[in-house]
C-alpha cells in the first residue's frame, strides 16, 4: 500500500507507537522526561540510547554510535528495510488502534452501559484499620503467604459482617475480608471474601460484592508502558505476584470478558504474560484471551501439579519471595520462547483437562429448542452455515432467538453483523422477541425495558453502509480481539458479494476466510446464505444444501448446515412478496456428527419469535 505523505506524519505521530522501540528494547526505562535503555545498534555495557516526544513525535537518539531519527526510521535502520517498507511494518503494528476505531465505529451493543455506584477510597478506612486488629483476618492473610503491608498497599479491609450486601449469607457474620477495585482515590467494585472459606457446605459461595458497582479488573491502574504485566485469576493471586515486584492484575473469574477499555490498558504495557489457573476452565479463559491480544502476548504454565501462582508461592517456593521471582523468571523465559496460541494444546489437555463430551462443553452454542439443540453440538472453530427455501421465511429472527438465548441465559459474547438491518430496526426486532410485543407497535419505551432484559448479555450488533465483504469479514476479526466475542455472525454472504464480478469466487474466498476465522480465534462462526433464484415451476420447493446460491464453498465449508423451509400459502397481488404457512420445517442438511434430520416450529412474524409447534395447529404435533 502507498502512504501519502498525510498519512506517514499521522503515523509518526501516533501516541502508541512508541510500542514499537518498546518491543524492540526491553532494556528501556524511564528517566525523567524520556527513556533510556542498550542501544540495538551497537555494542555497549552503559545504555546511551534514549527516546523522548518533541512537538508530539517520538525521537530516538543514541550518544554511543549517533543514530537518530523518528520511529520509521528506527524501524528501517534495525530491520534493514526500505522507508517504505518500514512504513507499512509500522502501520501493521499500530493495527490495533486501527481496528479499535473502526469495531467502535460499527458494532454498537443492544443495551447502553449505565452508570454504577463508587465511592471515595476513604470510605472504608475503618474496615483498613480493623484488618489490623484482627485475628481472623491476620490469619487469613498468613494462609495465603500475604503480608501486612502487602494489604495495607491493596487498601484491603475487614468487616465481622456482610449484612449489607447479603443478610441471609449462612456465615454473614463470621468476618470478611474486603477486596476494593481503585481508580485513583475512587472505588469502583468492592467484593468481600469469607474469612472461612470458598464454599458453605450447602454450596454457597463464599464471595460476595456490592450491588449496583462495576465488576472490574483488580488492580488495573497500576499497569504502566514499558513495564511487563501478569494476568492472573483471582485477588491473591494477583497480590502475592504484586509481593515478588511484578506488576499484576486479576480477572475475577474464568467467565470474565475483559471490556474494550479493559483491553486498551492492558495493551499499554511492555509485554502481557497470561498466568492464569491451569484448571481447564482457567486454561480456556487464557487461551482466548491469548488469541484476542495477540501482540507482544504469552501464555505462562505454572508448574506442574500447581493450580496458580498463590499455590506455586506457598507451596512449590515454601512462601520464599525470593525463590518464587526465579521460578516467575524462569517460567517467563519458557513463555517467550512459544509466542503462538495454542502451541501447547496437547499437553495442557494432557494436564488439564478431563474429557468433556460437545453436547456438555460449556462454550457450545446453545440452541433454545430441546428437539434441534440435541441434533449435535456446534464448538468453538465451527462454521454453521444457515439459508432458507425463499427470502422473507425469518431466518434473521431465526438467529436471533439462537443468539439472544446464548448471550442472556449463557453470558456468551454475541457479534452481529447485518448486511441489510441497520442496528435500530435490529433492536426493535430483538424489543418484539423480549417483549412477545408486535414489533409495528414498539416504541422508545419498549427499546428500554427490552434493554433492562438484557441484564448483563454483551449482545453487539453492527452495519457498516457500503462495506465491501473482506472489509466486514476484517471487521470481524478485530471484533473478536476488541470484544472478546465468543460468537460471531455474518448475516448475510451473498448480500456483500453480490457486487462482485465473480460472484462465485468471491463467495468461494469469502467462506475459506471465515473458517480460518474461526479456527484462528477459536470462535463460533455463523453465515447466514440465500437460495439460487428458483425457476417458476419451483417456486416454492422446499430445497437442500445443492440449492445454495453461488459458490458450493457456502455449504462445503461449514460444520454444519441449517435450511428453513415454509410453505406458500398464496401469491397475494404480488408474487413477489409471497404469504408463508406460519409452520416452519428446520432441517439439519449436513452435520458432522449425524444423519439430516428435521423438525417443525411455529414462527410468530410479528413477535419475532419461532416456538415449539402445538397439537392444535393444523394437527402437526411437537
Amino acid at each position: 500500500m502507498t502512504y501519502t505523505p498525510k498519512q506517514i506524519n499521522e503515523l509518526k505521530s501516533n501516541p502508541d507507537i512508541w510500542q514499537i522501540a518498546q518491543s524492540r528494547i526491553p532494556t528501556l526505562e524511564r528517566r525523567g522526561a524520556e527513556y533510556k535503555g542498550v542501544c540495538p545498534f551497537h555494542s555497549e555495557n552503559t545504555p546511551s540510547f534514549t527516546l523522548r516526544t518533541e512537538d508530539g513525535v517520538w525521537l530516538f537518539h543514541c550518544f554511543g554510535c549517533g543514530k537518530n531519527g523518528n520511529l520509521i526510521q528506527f524501524i528501517q535502520y534495525l530491520d534493514n528495510i526500505n522507508f517504505n517498507e518500514a512504513v507499512e511494518k509500522v502501520a501493521s503494528f499500530l493495527g490495533w488502534k486501527k481496528g479499535k476505531e473502526s469495531v467502535e465505529s460499527t458494532f454498537k451493543p443492544l443495551k447502553e452501559e449505565k452508570e454504577t455506584l463508587t465511592f471515595p477510597l476513604g470510605k472504608i478506612a475503618d474496615a483498613e484499620l480493623a484488618l489490623r486488629n484482627s485475628q481472623a483476618g491476620r490469619d487469613w492473610l498468613a494462609s495465603r503467604g500475604l503480608s501486612l503491608e502487602t494489604a495495607a498497599r491493596f487498601h484491603l479491609g475487614y468487616v465481622q459482617s456482610a449484612k449489607a450486601v447479603n443478610p441471609h449469607h449462612e456465615w454473614v457474620n463470621d468476618g470478611w475480608i474486603l477486596f476494593p477495585t481503585i481508580e485513583g482515590e475512587t472505588i469502583t467494585s468492592l467484593k468481600y471474601r469469607s474469612v472461612r472459606g470458598k464454599k458453605t457446605e450447602s454450596g454457597e459461595p463464599g464471595f460476595l460484592r456490592k450491588s449496583g458497582m462495576a465488576t472490574g479488573l483488580f488492580n488495573a491502574q497500576t499497569i504502566e508502558p514499558f513495564e511487563d504485566v501478569f494476568i492472573v485469576e483471582g485477588e491473591p493471586d494477583c497480590m502475592v505476584m504484586v509481593q515478588a515486584g511484578y506488576i499484576s492484575v486479576s480477572l475475577p473469574s474464568a467467565g470474565f470478558n475483559l471490556t474494550p477499555e479493559m483491553r486498551d490498558r492492558v495493551m499499554q504495557a511492555n509485554r502481557v504474560f497470561l498466568a492464569g489457573d491451569m484448571d481447564n476452565p482457567g486454561q480456556q479463559a487464557m487461551t482466548k484471551l491469548w488469541t484476542e491480544l495477540r501482540e507482544r502476548t504469552y501464555k505462562l504454565e505454572w508448574p506442574q501439579g500447581m493450580k496458580d501462582a498463590n499455590q506455586t508461592f506457598l507451596e512449590y517456593c515454601a512462601a520464599d519471595v525470593e525463590k518464587f521471582r526465579q521460578e516467575v523468571e524462569h517460567l517467563k523465559k519458557k513463555a517467550l520462547e512459544q509466542p503462538i496460541p495454542y502451541i501447547y494444546d496437547l499437553r495442557q489437555t494432557l494436564r488439564t483437562a478431563t474429557y468433556v463430551k460437545p453436547s456438555d462443553d460449556p462454550a457450545r452454542l446453545r440452541i433454545p429448542w430441546a428437539n434441534i439443540d440435541s441434533w449435535g453440538a456446534i464448538l468453538p472453530s465451527d462454521v454453521m452455515a444457515v439459508s432458507a427455501t425463499e427470502t422473507g421465511t425469518g431466518k434473521t429472527s431465526w438467529i436471533m432467538n439462537i443468539l439472544l438465548e446464548n448471550a442472556i441465559k449463557y453470558g456468551k459474547v454475541v457479534v452481529n453483523y447485518s448486511a441489510e438491518i441497520s442496528p435500530k430496526n435490529y433492536a426493535v426486532r430483538a424489543a418484539a422477541y423480549l417483549l412477545q410485543k408486535n414489533k409495528e407497535e414498539i416504541d422508545e419505551q419498549d427499546l428500554q425495558t427490552a434493554a433492562d432484559l438484557l441484564k448483563d448479555a454483551q449482545f453487539y450488533n453492527g452495519y457498516k453502509p457500503g462495506a465491501n465483504w473482506k472489509e466486514v469479514i476484517e471487521l470481524l476479526g478485530w471484533a473478536k480481539r476488541r470484544l472478546g466475542a465468543d460468537i460471531l455472525v455474518l448475516d448475510h454472504l451473498h448480500f456483500l458479494t453480490r457486487s462482485e464480478r465473480d460472484e462465485t469466487r468471491a463467495q468461494s474466498e469469502a467462506m475459506r476466510m471465515l473458517k480460518d476465522l474461526a479456527v484462528q480465534y477459536n470462535v463460533i462462526m455463523i453465515v447466514l446464505g440465500q437460495p439460487r433464484k428458483p425457476l417458476a415451476n419451483h417456486r416454492g420447493r422446499e430445497m437442500v444444501t445443492q440449492d445454495l446460491k453461488g459458490s458450493e464453498t457456502f455449504g462445503s465449508d461449514a460444520s454444519q448446515v441449517f435450511i428453513l423451509h415454509r410453505d406458500r400459502k398464496s401469491n397475494g397481488d404480488d408474487e413477489n412478496m409471497p404469504i408463508f404457512d406460519p409452520v416452519c420445517k428446520v432441517k439439519l442438511d449436513k452435520s458432522r456428527e449425524s444423519e439430516p434430520r428435521a423438525t417443525k416450529l411455529f414462527f410468530d412474524g410479528a413477535r419475532c419469535t419461532f416456538g415449539l409447534l402445538e397439537r392444535n395447529y393444523n394437527g402437526y404435533e411437537q
